[in-house]
């Protein structure tokens, strides 16, 4: 995992082609992000939402890994795990969660406007550098929290100093856990 922010260098020599058709299939993606993030924001829970997102990240992940563009293949790693545990239900999609892949996907689109940019002719072969580290670690916290609940899905809770007339909950978000 990165301490420090890392900037990725473009090889347009020999890349250009992929680097092109990594940028656009990327907007694609972004846009999925993004429209996914807007049913998330209505329905959390929606599976096929969770996994589409996950998706795009994990395709991301795999497609900057392959043009050893690593700063974007660990942020795009961590928002994929960060999805995964919400697909697995070790984590509630909330507001801050929505947040922290809106940020995720912000920070993407900002290195594929770069890429672009370079590969239209704008400051060929300069260092794209955009800060990472702190996103990242912010969604690294998110997922040790999440690991450190078992399950989102717990066994009937037991009443609290005989207070019989409190009922088990089947389900309670990560926070909520946290707090307890």
């Amino acid at each position: 995992t990165p301490t420090v922010e890392s900037p990725i260098t473009l090889h347009l020599a020999s890349d250009g082609d992929l680097l092109r058709e990594f940028c656009a299939e990327s907007q694609e993606h972004l846009q999925n992000i993004e429209q996914g993030v807007l049913v998330l924001e209505d329905n959390p829970a929606d599976a096929d939402t969770l996994n589409s997102i996950f998706r795009a990240f994990h395709t991301f992940k795999g497609g900057s890994g392959f043009l050893n563009l690593i700063t974007i293949k660990h942020l795009a790693h961590e928002l994929e795990s960060l999805l995964d545990a919400a697909r697995q239900r070790k984590l509630s999609i909330t507001s801050d969660i929505i947040d922290l892949i809106l940020e995720g996907s912000d920070t993407l689109r900002q290195f594929v406007t770069e890429m672009l940019a370079q590969i239209n002719g704008v400051n060929p072969g300069e260092p794209i550098l955009i800060p990472t580290v702190d996103l990242i670690g912010r969604v690294q916290g998110v997922l040790e929290v999440s690991r450190a609940v078992p399950s989102m899905v717990a066994a009937p809770a037991t009443p609290r100093d005989g207070d019989a007339t409190r009922l088990p909950s089947k389900s309670f978000p990560a926070s909520a856990v946290a707090e307890e």
